[in-house]
């Protein structure tokens, strides 16, 4: 069903509750993987954030709309204030109409904003009961790194569908031999090493591994500054998932990558913050990163077998791959 007609069906269901639309706007540089909608409320002349969620797939089998809904609900039963509240939803077409949280996005990261970043990871997990209970209810988030056999399998998993892309131009053909002669052969290098790690390395262990409530999907980008502090956005990736791969989508997003000195403040302020989880995990941190530096590329190559790759985004690819 093409995102006009939902729309149109999500527009009508909301008039049926008493909610007329007066706008509504497409919001650019949002939801890459759904449509986001910016509602008026004509009789209320108030604005609300309406989010059509991509339908799981054969390939991607992913429930968007049921794993941010469970989130913002974890969120919202364990007092956090900075996130959108759900108004209405439906779950039969995928749908969540949010408050509108007026604001800006921010383009940069700086020691305050490190730490509004790590008061939030402590927040969404607290210790005490009843937030272990209602944490526990989560569901395993987007890739987690819960399961260390699993992870190179993801990534694996991922690299296959770009090598079996036969390219059919002359940049795809630049980007063919780059990922063939260069990226591959680093890529098998650090998956050994990783293997290695979780099969001699202690702090592997299942025991170690104290699952948190990941948003997962995290970046500057799902950042608002608004009057009212900085809010989180978008948990459509979000669930259970270990503290170190958390640390690792902070610090590697393609979209802002930190600063050596950057990561090592946030790696010590989720130490200091986050007592009660093992410190082992910073040193899975160390193990991951290499290797989900070379998950994020193979993300990136999406554009090379989607058909949008060119120079500029090639020669981007490759700065963030070295």
């Amino acid at each position: 069903m093409v995102a006009s007609k939902r729309l149109r069906l999500a527009i009508d269901k909301l008039a049926t509750e008493g909610l007329i639309a007066d706008d509504c706007l497409p919001i650019s540089g949002q939801g890459v993987n759904n449509s986001i909608f910016k509602l008026k409320d004509k009789k209320k002349n108030k604005y609300y954030c309406l989010k059509l969620y991509k339908l799981p797939s054969e390939i991607d089998h992913r429930n968007r709309f049921k794993a941010e809904k469970l989130f913002l609900n974890y969120m919202k039963a364990t007092g956090i204030r900075n996130i959108p509240k759900i108004i209405k939803f439906s779950e039969i077409e995928n749908w969540i109409l949010m408050e509108w949280i007026e604001g800006v996005t921010l383009n940069q990261i700086d020691s305050e904003k490190i730490k509004q970043i790590v008061l939030f990871t402590k927040a969404i997990n607290r210790e005490k009961e009843p937030f272990k209970s209602l944490r526990a209810k989560l569901n395993p988030a987007s890739e987690c790194c819960l399961y260390p056999d699993q992870i190179s399998w993801q990534i694996k998993n991922r690299l296959e569908r770009i090598t079996k892309y036969i390219p059919k131009n002359k940049i795809e053909l630049v980007a063919n031999d780059w990922i063939n002669q260069l990226f591959i052969p680093s890529a098998i290098t650090e998956f050994n090493k990783f293997e290695a790690s979780v099969r001699t390395r202690g702090h592997w262990d299942n025991k170690r591994i104290v699952p948190i409530a990941s948003p997962s999907d995290v970046g500057i980008h799902n950042m608002i500054q608004s009057k009212k502090g900085i809010f989180f956005i978008d948990f459509e990736y979000s669930g259970l998932d270990d503290l170190a791969k958390l640390a690792c989508d902070w610090v590697l997003q393609p979209n802002y990558r930190f600063s050596p000195s950057q990561e090592k403040e946030l790696i010590t302020e989720l130490d200091n913050n986050l007592h009660h989880i093992d410190r082992t995990w910073i040193l899975r941190f160390q193990d991951l990163k290499p290797i989900l530096r070379k998950r994020w590329t193979i993300i990136m190559l999406r554009t090379y077998i989607e058909g949008g790759l060119n120079q500029r985004i090639l020669k981007q690819i490759i700065e963030y791959a070295r």
